[in-house]
């Protein structure tokens, strides 16, 4: 495939004082050490918080109370260097049924994929079964993320081995496992792993089978679009650019993005690929190193959530040295880069989702989950200015204010967006409430709606 670049930052010192913050953030868990990965065992409504150091907390983003540990690895987990540590979890798709969950993490100078099993939810630590252990000749571009596929196989993106420029030629050489994205078969209790049939270099030893795709530089962060089943890699830069790959789900593999043969779409070492430089996978997206843009990506997810319809369908990421977030949309054949919020998060390091699909990030530096919202939607949107809310949003009790002067009795009513009336109540002209509890209702937007003969006051709100 011709090498093209489908969508470019340009990087202006101005784009963060023009932009607006279409996309906001809400606290819902603080006081964590170095947070670096969010999942969902797709069960509860718990988030697993992954901390470099080498534990997994579990965080109820609803109530924003932090849970008793889940896992705590700290006695075999090093993380002595910025890019070591534990540095991902996946749980397994029949979890509730196996309870086997798998982290990846760093333990002397190895890359560490095991499997654990958790009993009536907590994990045990002498469950602990190893499936992989890859050597790391540096102590940077460990990569550390896991993600099952919607084929059910376990997804292991590695770094190129680290230092500088791939100074072993690592990503580009089909007999050395780091710099590529590995796919395996967990579920064999004889074995650590098998390799599925259906991998592009199964049964042969050059390239090593376990390798789905190759030419990767530190990949943070994949996801998988839950809708398309189409795979989002983010891949950290050397000097000049970051770059976003998508690999659609309809992919047999064996695809090459180009490292360090290229970096982003400019050239690096090109004499490495020789003639197979036309057959690299473009980017679909690539900002530079320049003022104010960033550094370092940190991949995120497709959000396929139902709270926030602004945002469906957008592919939300974000950059650890500048803190912004940005939105990916793809356009026909190409993919529009949206700058969505300027605040600046310290150190962004991870988005996840829950078991709904709703998206959340981490800040490594301020210890703090947030919910990854729809800046449109997070306010108040009034239709009538003397109707009054609050909180919006709201977790168990709306606050009603109003003004207005009702001429004979009221009907209240919440409804939902399908136009589906969830509560009703008649009150007597002069007894509004001062509140309507409405704790059981599912999360998403509700209209409050005032009517009184031909007047109708009327008010959008988020419950979660």
């Amino acid at each position: 495939m011709k090498i093209i670049v489908i969508s470019l930052v340009l990087c202006l010192s101005t784009l963060a004082l023009n932009a607006q913050n279409i996309i906001q953030l809400s606290d819902v868990g603080t006081g964590f050490v170095k947070p670096v990965d969010i999942a969902s065992n797709n069960i509860d409504e718990n988030l697993y918080i992954v901390e470099q150091r080498g534990t997994i907390q579990i965080l109820n983003p609803k109530s924003k109370i932090k849970g008793e540990t889940f896992l705590d690895l700290r006695s075999k987990v090093n993380s002595s260097a910025n890019e070591q540590g534990m540095l991902g979890l996946a749980f397994h798709p029949n979890y509730q049924q196996n309870g086997y969950f798998f982290v990846n993490y760093t333990s002397g100078s190895n890359t560490i994929i095991s499997r654990f099993k958790a009993v009536d939810g907590k994990a045990n630590i002498t469950t602990e079964k190893v499936l992989l252990t890859v050597a790391q000749p540096f102590n940077n571009h460990n990569a550390g993320d896991l993600a099952f596929g919607p084929d059910g196989f376990l997804y292991i993106p590695l770094g190129d081995g680290g230092s500088g420029g791939d100074p072993g030629n690592r990503s580009q050489n089909p007999t050395n496992l780091l710099g590529k994205m590995l796919r395996i078969d967990i579920n064999t209790e004889s074995q650590a792993y098998i390799v599925p049939s259906s991998n592009p270099y199964f049964g042969k030893t050059s390239p090593l089978p376990e390798i789905w795709s190759t030419g990767l530089r530190n990949p943070w962060r994949i996801s998988f679009d839950r809708l398309t089943g189409d795979q989002w890699i983010a891949d950290v830069g050397q000097n000049v650019a970051e770059e976003i790959n998508v690999e659609p789900a309809s992919s047999l593999g064996g695809l090459n993005y180009g490292w360090k043969c290229l970096e982003g779409i400019s050239n690096y070492a090109t004499s490495f690929c020789g003639n197979n430089v036309s057959s690299l996978i473009a980017p679909v997206h690539v900002y530079r190193h320049d003022t104010n843009v960033g550094c370092s990506v940190t991949g995120g997810f497709v959000y396929r959530g139902k709270l926030f319809p602004g945002m469906y369908g957008k592919y939300i990421y974000g950059d650890f040295c500048s803190g912004y977030i940005w939105t990916l949309t793809k356009n026909g054949n190409s993919y529009q880069n949206t700058l969505a919020n300027t605040i600046r998060i310290n150190e962004i390091s991870s988005f996840g989702e829950d078991r709904d699909g709703e998206l959340y990030m981490t800040g490594h530096a301020t210890g703090k989950i947030y919910r990854v919202q729809d800046g449109s939607s997070s306010t108040p949107q009034v239709i009538a200015e003397n109707l009054e809310i609050s909180p919006n949003p709201v977790q168990n009790e709306v606050i009603i204010k109003s003004s207005f002067l009702f001429k004979s009795n009221i009907e209240l009513k919440i409804i939902d967006i399908n136009g589906k009336v969830v509560i009703s109540k008649f009150i007597t002209t002069g007894n509004l409430p001062n509140s309507i509890d409405v704790e059981k209702l599912s999360d998403g937007f509700y209209y409050l709606q005032l009517e009184s003969g031909a007047q109708t006051q009327s008010i959008k709100f988020l419950k979660l």
